[in-house]
């Protein structure tokens, strides 16, 4: 286990209090890393705010935890984006989910679980709407 994966377990198991401070202090952090022009920093810290996001269920929803669990190592391990994380996540349990996470495997739509990766004007379900036909 790598240290933004041990971040994001510790940063789940604190209480409200000390992830708001926590997140604000690294949003701080990023912001200075950003004007510093350092790219290791800013890779660094951008990471961070990756695993308080995903901690925070704002990156993955309507997901088992274990399907969380995996996406975090995906993006800690082996730095996949977000999509390629959540794909291999799906593909490495297809066995345990069910037919509508399947039916989002198999199409590639996988909108209703990370909207955040896709275009917002994208995002209208009445519009667009997820497959049904499998």
């Amino acid at each position: 286990m790598n240290y933004y994966e041990r971040y994001y377990y510790r940063y789940s198991s604190a209480d409200d209090a000390t992830k708001a401070e926590s997140r604000k202090h690294w949003e701080e952090v990023h912001a200075e890393n950003l004007n510093s022009g350092r790219q290791d920093l800013i890779c660094f810290s951008a990471m961070i705010l990756k695993m308080i996001n995903l901690a925070d269920g704002k990156l993955v929803q309507n997901c088992p935890r274990y399907i969380v669990n995996r996406v975090v190592r995906n993006i800690a391990h082996y730095r996949l984006g977000l999509y390629d994380a959540f794909n291999e996540a799906i593909r490495a349990f297809c066995n345990k989910v069910n037919q509508k996470m399947r039916i989002a495997f198999l199409s590639g739509d996988y909108r209703e679980y990370i909207p955040s990766a896709y275009l917002p004007e994208y995002l209208d379900f009445e519009k667009y709407p997820l497959h049904e036909s499998f």
